[in-house]
C-alpha cells in the first residue's frame, strides 16, 4: 500500500513538484547561485498532450455516444500505458488503458460510457519568495517574525554508474508553505529562497475519481463523480454515454487565486517577471494571507453536456 501510494503521489504531482524533482533535496542553504550545481531535469519527463473526441446522439447514425481517445502518454518508462479489464461480479466492469502501478484505468469504457482524459493547463502550485535572515540562511519572516524552516534527511536506494545499489541521503527543508526548491531561475541565495505550495501533495482523492469514472454509467454520473471528488489532479474529462449525450469537464485541483490576490500578493520584480513569462505565480512570503484558500470549488470549474459533439487538444476550455 506504501508503494502503491508513492505511485499516487508521484502522478498527481507531476504537474507541480514534478517539475522540481532534481532541486529538492540538493539543495545548500544559502550557496551562491553562481557556484551551485543543478542537477538536469528528468530525461523521462517528455512534453505530453493527448486528444479527445466524444460525438453524442445528434451526430452518429445509430444516435448513441461515440468516443475517440488519443492519449499522447510515452512508449516507455512508468508513465507508459498498459491494457486491462477489471471485473468484480456485480460491482465494475471496465476495460481501458492505465499507468503502471495504477490499479484502475484512466481512459477506457465500461457498459453504458467511454471516457478520455486530456492535459490541462490549470496552475497546480502558487510559489513563495522567502525573504531570509542575515543571520541564517534557513530562518525566514512572516508576518514580521522570523520562523525557523524544518528539514528531513530522507535515504534513497540508487543505482550507481556501476549498476550497483547505494544509498543516497537528501534533505528536504520544509516552510509554512511548503518545501523549498532550487533552480536555476528561483535560486537559493544568502537573502532569498522560493518555497511551493502544491495543492496535490495532499490529494488522496484520487484514486476515488477514478473509481467514480470507472463505475458511471452515464455523462452525469460522471460529471457528478468528478464533482464529488475533485480528485482529478491535472487532466480534463470527455464522456460519451450510451443515451448520445457527450460531457466536457475541468474539475481538476488548481489553487483558489483570483486576480484580486495576484494583484495584491505577486510583488516583487521576480513575481511579476515570472508571472509575465512563465505564468508562475510567486507570492509575497512574508505575508500569511498571501495564500491561497485551498483548491477552485467544483462550482466554479467549467462543464457542459450536449448531444453533438465535445472535443479537446491539450488548451483552455475557453477555446474547445
Amino acid at each position: 500500500m506504501t508503494d502503491m501510494g508513492l505511485r499516487m503521489l508521484k502522478f498527481t504531482t507531476r504537474a507541480s513538484m514534478g517539475y522540481f524533482t532534481p532541486g529538492l533535496g540538493s539543495q545548500r542553504p544559502g550557496a551562491d547561485p553562481e557556484k551551485t550545481a543543478f542537477l538536469e531535469p528528468a530525461a523521462d519527463r517528455p512534453e505530453v498532450g493527448s486528444n479527445m473526441i466524444g460525438f453524442g446522439g445528434a451526430m452518429t447514425e445509430k444516435g448513441r455516444g461515440l468516443h475517440f481517445s488519443n492519449p499522447h502518454f510515452p512508449w516507455s518508462g512508468i508513465e507508459r500505458l498498459w491494457m486491462a479489464h477489471i471485473t468484480v461480479p456485480g460491482e465494475l466492469d471496465v476495460f481501458g488503458g492505465t499507468l503502471l502501478g495504477v490499479p484502475l484505468p484512466g481512459v477506457g469504457f465500461n457498459a453504458g460510457q467511454a471516457w478520455s482524459l486530456t492535459w490541462a493547463d490549470d496552475a497546480r502550485a502558487t510559489y513563495h519568495e522567502l525573504e531570509l535572515s542575515p543571520e541564517s540562511p534557513t530562518m525566514y519572516r512572516v508576518d514580521g517574525e522570523w520562523l525557523e524552516m524544518t528539514s528531513k534527511t530522507i535515504e534513497v536506494p540508487s543505482l550507481n554508474a556501476s549498476g550497483d545499489v547505494e544509498t543516497v541521503e537528501r534533505t528536504v527543508y520544509e516552510t509554512i508553505y511548503g518545501p523549498v526548491i532550487q533552480h536555476p531561475f528561483l535560486p537559493w541565495t544568502a537573502g532569498r529562497a522560493y518555497a511551493i505550495d502544491d495543492f496535490n501533495r495532499l490529494n488522496n482523492r484520487f484514486m476515488p475519481f477514478l473509481m467514480g469514472l470507472a463505475k458511471a454509467q452515464t455523462v452525469e454520473e460522471v460529471r457528478h463523480s468528478n464533482m464529488a471528488t475533485m480528485g482529478n489532479p491535472i487532466s480534463n474529462v470527455i464522456s460519451s454515454d450510451s443515451k448520445g449525450d457527450v460531457l466536457f469537464a475541468s474539475y481538476s485541483v488548481a489553487p483558489n487565486v483570483d486576480q484580486a490576490m495576484i494583484d495584491r500578493c505577486v510583488t516583487t520584480p521576480t513575481g511579476r517577471a515570472m508571472l509575465a513569462q512563465m505564468r508562475l505565480i510567486i507570492m509575497d512570503g512574508t505575508r500569511s494571507d498571501c495564500r491561497a484558500d485551498g483548491i477552485i470549488p467544483a462550482e466554479n470549474r467549467p462543464s457542459l453536456i450536449r448531444d453533438d459533439y465535445a472535443v479537446h487538444s491539450n488548451n483552455s476550455h475557453w477555446i474547445v
